[in-house]
């Protein structure tokens, strides 16, 4: 069956998608049990047919819309399940969590009209039935899971597709004070240069064998104007660590300092930075441009819950700060 399906209709059972599935038997006692967790929190297709008639008796137009949209999306979640389930090799599919289950569950009715929330429960759901990753599931992620904006999401995908880590970047420029040690901060009508997230765009296999992996300019994408708050949410999460540049351990897998230089070098070289500068020393003469970095890297805890957000994504390497040393996929080796 098409899961496209479930969005077309109301309320149909995860069971009715066994037709025809070369899955089936894997698939039938975790669609048994969706089946009876979606009854006790959704109802029936019966049970909403009778809801949607009293509300159009009584006019209540605005909340039959919102029954109909609620339908919707309950059969958006359903599909989401249905695809993600069959992208696991059968083989590997197991019983999800009844206590992560009854936890997504009492969200899903609040969170079906959010999109990126509803496919991470989805997700997370799977992942639960996934014998390769159940065990990166806990029944807490889904407190986690409820807080992340889409521009979290968006921040923690590109930091997993960046080998795990990024450069934060801001240029404090200084004029020099009659004390030729002491250097004053400056600004133009109290304008700061914005802050950069460096990420390295560097994809695919490639060998360790021949040394630290070198991420030149043109491997290196950036984030700028970035907000303060997304770090420190994540940072409060778990799910990152921010690392003053001067303290940070290399890593013997990438050429951190390489990638730093090269970020900053990038940033100065920006037309808008290099007026900025010029405004500057006309107004203050001599001046300093003092570099404010920082690496922002995934913990073990934020890369294990990037395996069940994004499976989709296969990384050749990731660089969690908690970690002995550095996590190599296959793609890293071959």
């Amino acid at each position: 069956m098409d899961s496209s399906f479930f969005v077309n209709n109301v309320l149909v059972p995860f069971s009715a998608s066994l037709a025809g599935n070369v899955g089936g038997n894997a698939l039938k006692p975790i669609f048994k049990m969706l089946d009876n967790w979606f009854y006790i929190t959704f109802g029936s297709d019966l049970d909403f047919e009778v809801k949607k008639k009293k509300l159009e008796q009584a006019h209540r137009l605005e909340l039959y819309e919102v029954e109909l949209n609620k339908v919707q999306n309950i059969g958006e979640f359903q599909k989401d399940v249905v695809d993600l389930l069959n992208d696991i090799d059968y083989s590997d599919l197991v019983i999800p969590d009844k206590k992560t289950l009854a936890q997504i569950m009492s969200v899903l009715p609040i969170y079906l009209d959010i999109d990126d929330t509803r496919l991470l429960l989805a997700k997370v759901l799977t992942a639960s039935c996934d014998r390769s990753r159940k065990d990166f599931v806990h029944p807490s992620i889904i407190e986690i899971i409820k807080q992340l904006t889409s521009y979290d999401i968006k921040l923690i995908r590109r930091l997993y597709r960046s080998l795990g880590f990024a450069a934060s970047v801001r240029m404090r420029p200084a004029a020099k004070m009659d004390d030729p040690t002491d250097f004053c901060p400056i600004s133009i009508n109290g304008q700061e240069i914005p802050k950069r997230l460096y990420f390295t765009v560097r994809e695919g296999g490639f060998d360790i064998k021949n040394g630290p992996l070198w991420i030149n300019s043109e491997d290196i994408f950036i984030e700028d104007h970035l907000s303060d708050m997304p770090i420190y949410v994540l940072k409060r999460l778990g799910i990152i660590d921010e690392i003053e540049y001067e303290n940070y351990e290399e890593k013997s897998i990438v050429r951190v300092q390489d990638f730093v230089e090269n970020a900053v070098s990038e940033m100065k070289s920006e037309d808008d930075i290099k007026q900025y500068v010029q405004r500057l020393k006309v107004a203050f003469g001599e001046i300093e441009l003092d570099m404010d970095i920082k690496i922002i890297q995934l913990t073990n805890f934020g890369e294990r819950l990037c395996h069940i957000m994004f499976p989709e994504i296969v990384v050749p390497i990731t660089m969690t700060v908690e970690d002995d040393g550095p996590e190599f996929g296959i793609d890293a080796v071959e």
